[in-house]
């Protein structure tokens, strides 16, 4: 025989689950506390529609009960609403030593994002992509360079990741396995964001999917693993982890007017391949290459009438050095224009 006393414990045992099933920040179990949630909240719906409950005289510890219930009924509410609204942003970085990437997933700053994925990529690494908010999907070339996808889903990234590196030539496969979601959309399922909606306890559009490729990043990955260069880290100070691959740009340029390309790479290599690459001309070379701490400076000229450009470039720690250094070549050469198109520090 139940007992007022039973069903009082039943109900406090009841709500100690409740609690047990608010939302944690993390992302993993989400969905298996979700679903004891709902479990929790329909038994506790069913006792109220008993014949039993008709005829339960409440206690004191009944009605505590009951304000622990709806206190965490509140917040849970306020934490689907700032779920469904907010960015759930990722990131995904590469160790430059041996093409393995790791990603973080749903933090709640693009920065935090960054920093755990850093932290989780042993060696030398480099950021490629933050995102939000989407679907993200690898692709592998026969010739052993990576290309990456986003989309809705899994599917759609998948089929995005393909094409780009389809794109680039090759045979390219996309595993199932490797892709990966973020999002109100991927963390709810969508039994629970339509129940949510129906109840008015979210409201409004959700936040845009964001796909954001750190500069160079996608042209480096394409490469094979033996064309990349070799990365050394960046000292601590500040504005990056040790571990991060310190940065290189380079400037080709021909003897065509418009064969001129600048390119920031994940090492010097690395940008020197890539800037003679997209110059654009069969004359095209490299005429400067600088990293953190160097400036550089770049004089295109041509005589009057003429086709042919010559180029002359400076690298010094400052900036005023690096314009001398370039300027003087070019007045050396008797040319009576020297106009500079770059100047730049890293």
């Amino acid at each position: 025989m139940n007992t007022a006393s039973d069903r009082r414990w039943r109900w406090l045992g009841a709500a100690l689950l409740m609690c047990a099933a608010l939302p944690a920040a993390a992302q993993d179990g989400r969905q298996a506390r979700m679903q004891q949630h709902a479990q929790n909240v329909n038994n506790y719906v069913q006792w109220q529609q008993s014949q039993q409950a008709s005829s339960y005289v409440y206690t004191e510890e009944d009605y505590i009960a009951d304000q622990i219930a709806r206190n965490i009924a509140v917040a849970r509410n306020a934490q689907l609403r700032k779920d469904a609204k907010r960015d759930w942003w990722g990131s995904l970085v590469v160790n430059t030593e041996d093409g393995s990437w790791h990603v973080h997933l749903n933090d709640e700053t693009k920065d935090d994002a960054l920093t755990n994925a850093m932290k989780a990529c042993k060696g030398v690494c480099y950021p490629i992509v933050t995102f939000a908010n989407t679907c993200v999907a690898p692709a592998y070339s026969g010739q052993g360079g990576m290309f990456l996808g986003h989309g809705g889903s899994k599917q759609e990234a998948g089929a995005a990741a393909n094409a780009a590196c389809s794109a680039a030539g090759g045979d390219c496969k996309s595993p199932p396995e490797q892709a990966f979601c973020t999002g109100w959309k991927h963390g709810y399922k969508a039994a629970e964001r339509f129940i949510q909606r129906v109840s008015l306890n979210v409201l409004g559009k959700v936040a845009d999917p964001r796909f954001e490729p750190f500069p160079g990043a996608a042209e480096f990955i394409a490469k094979p693993l033996e064309k990349r260069g070799v990365s050394t880290g960046t000292a601590k100070d500040g504005r990056a982890v040790a571990n991060m691959a310190q940065a290189w740009s380079a400037i080709a340029a021909g003897t065509a007017p418009k064969a001129y390309a600048i390119h920031l790479g994940v090492n010097e290599r690395d940008a020197r391949d890539t800037a003679a690459k997209q110059c654009g001309s069969g004359d095209c070379k490299v005429v400067a290459a600088f990293t953190l701490g160097q400036c550089a400076a770049v004089v295109r000229s041509r005589g009057k009438g003429s086709e042919v450009v010559q180029t002359f470039a400076g690298v010094a720690r400052t900036l005023p050095e690096a314009e001398e250094a370039a300027v003087s070549d070019c007045v050396d050469s008797g040319a009576r224009y020297c106009p500079l198109v770059f100047n730049n520090c890293m």
